[in-house]
């Protein structure tokens, strides 16, 4: 059973509406970033999907298209652990990948995830 299979099988109970979230942009993005950390949020009304690995951020700070403007790596990862608080609020199921397992987390974790994430790579982007 691939991810996405494990992912579907775990959250489809939950989704009830804009299953293209998950069947679209979340499987692309999976596939894309093949063994990458992540963090699933699932709702009745849609997905929110967290890339938790440096190789979603540009290797530069220079601006980038980012939602309707543009914006650099570090106010993209800066503004992440907002995001994840915001998006735990409405969430029913939040889904932790690292290691090759998957596994369901509190609200807690992901945000304790996200700070460790941004921590860590704030820390390497500085040393360049």
């Amino acid at each position: 059973m691939t991810l996405f299979e494990q992912l579907e099988q775990q959250v489809i109970g939950t989704l009830e509406h804009y299953q293209t979230d998950l069947y679209i942009h979340d499987k692309q993005t999976i596939e894309q970033f093949a063994g990458k950390e992540f963090l699933h949020f699932t709702r009745s009304t849609g997905t929110w999907l967290y890339i938790l690995d440096m190789s979603a951020y540009p290797d530069t700070d220079d601006t980038i298209p980012y939602l309707l403007g543009r914006s650099n790596r570090r106010a993209i990862l800066e503004s992440l652990e907002d995001n994840v608080k915001n998006t735990c609020r409405d969430n029913k199921l939040i889904h932790h990948f690292k290691n090759g397992k998957l596994r369901r987390i509190t609200e807690k974790e992901a945000i304790n995830n996200v700070a460790e994430f941004t921590r860590n790579t704030l820390k390497y982007w500085n040393k360049q």
